[in-house]
């Protein structure tokens, strides 16, 4: 049944009937991580280079991402994006949807940051990428929703709610990716 938008409850609604997913078609967990932040807009620029020498330490290999692997933190974008396509390809990274991507995300920040469920810092990432993405339906409209009505404190019944959206976006994708490499992507300093 799809939503409506005079639906009591956007945050169910938008979360409603979305896919889950559990396999990734054999792609290696640290590439289907790196993907799915890219696919966000989650790394910023001078993440990249840790983020290769974790993909270089994990086993992957390839002149885009040794060369990105050996920029400094200091590397501008101009230095950085125009290898972003081919380390990604050398990777092989599979493709995912926003909602796949969200999944993905969550399961690296609950292995980065266990202790971060508390303070819904997953919902917070994701509705900080809606609109980079221009505000796509399904699980970032409804990490959106969840931190519109937690900000403003205007719902009583929210902090459950949001906690269960966490712990879903959490659980959800079983992923075995390097602690090393889960760090380096949920880095947000």
């Amino acid at each position: 049944m799809p939503c409506d938008r005079v639906d009591p409850d956007p945050i169910a609604c938008a979360s409603r009937d979305l896919p889950v997913v559990h396999a990734f078609n054999m792609a290696r967990d640290d590439a289907v991580a790196v993907l799915a932040f890219a696919k966000l807009n989650q790394i910023r620029t001078n993440q990249w280079p840790i983020v290769a020498a974790w993909l270089l330490a994990s086993g992957f290999d390839g002149p885009a991402l040794v060369s990105v692997a050996a920029l400094d933190r200091n590397a501008t974008a101009w230095d950085v994006e125009p290898l972003v396509p081919d380390l990604m390809r050398e990777i092989g990274a599979p493709r995912a949807d926003p909602d796949e991507a969200a999944l993905i995300l969550g399961a690296t920040y609950a292995k980065a940051e266990p202790q971060g469920a508390a303070q819904h810092t997953v919902i917070r990432v994701l509705a900080k990428a809606a609109p980079e993405l221009a505000y796509p339906e399904g699980w970032l409209s409804a990490c959106n929703h969840a931190e519109e009505f937690l900000d403003c404190g205007c719902d009583p019944n929210i902090a459950g709610r949001a906690d269960d959206l966490e712990h879903t976006l959490r659980s959800t994708v079983p992923l075995d990716i390097t602690s090393g490499l889960a760090d380096a992507l949920t880095d947000r300093d």
